[in-house]
């Protein structure tokens, strides 16, 4: 899985509302929770509060077939780890874009959170500090949670010893099966399997998710 953020200023509102309501390319757009207008209306907050950004934009792309209830538990991990107020979440848009494959046969889905960048009532902005490494570790505990193939990024160490300190109650024994796989098929030796980082977000050294076994 692969989740991915950006902060939205509170001028281009308009702008992220549009993009995710545009049906180029043979999209389909499903807007499951909220509308453009409710997007709009997270920019004249931010606007009339002079906060520089409006919206986080999350972009989730699993490596598994999900759904509707695997994103609800992606978006609480989402929230849970950027402390999202309850006010906020409730008000957070989600859209489900559907395009053909261009390699190959078959739809992919993807989705897209639009969430308030400014509280409504306190005026406090989200947290933003060390999104790469947090967005990747939301990665990591969803694909532990829902059962599926864990994928290495580029923060591996930092992630796993981040989960075993604050999510004991998460079998890591996939993530580092996945890691020691991963080593094992690089020029590092497998005992090196913590110090291990992908080239990208997906490997490019791996044509599919790694197995879940230990190696």
């Amino acid at each position: 899985m692969i989740i991915k953020s950006t902060r939205v200023p509170a001028g281009r509102a308009r702008q992220i509302a549009n993009y995710l309501s545009d049906q180029k390319d043979n999209e389909i757009v499903t807007w499951l929770k909220g509308r453009p207008h409710d997007i709009l209306t997270m920019g004249e907050i931010s606007s009339l509060a002079g906060k520089a950004f409006a919206v986080r934009h999350f972009s989730v792309s699993p490596n598994a077939k999900m759904t509707t209830g695997d994103l609800a538990l992606v978006i609480l991990e989402i929230c849970r780890e950027y402390g999202v107020p309850k006010t906020s979440a409730s008000r957070i848009a989600v859209v489900q874009h559907q395009k053909r494959r261009a390699s190959e046969a078959g739809n992919e889905i993807h989705w897209h959170l639009a969430v308030p960048e400014t509280h409504a009532e306190t005026l406090r902005t989200l947290e933003s500090s060390f999104f790469k490494i947090r967005n990747e570790k939301v990665s990591r505990i969803c694909e532990i949670r829902l059962g599926h193939p864990v994928v290495p990024g580029r923060f591996n160490r930092t992630v796993f010893l981040e989960l075993q300190k604050t999510r004991p109650e998460l079998d890591l024994t996939v993530f580092e099966a996945a890691l020691r796989q991963a080593a094992a098929q690089s020029p590092m030796q497998e005992d090196d399997w913590l110090s291990y980082r992908a080239k990208a977000a997906f490997s490019i050294n791996h044509k599919k998710p790694l197995g879940r076994k230990l190696v």
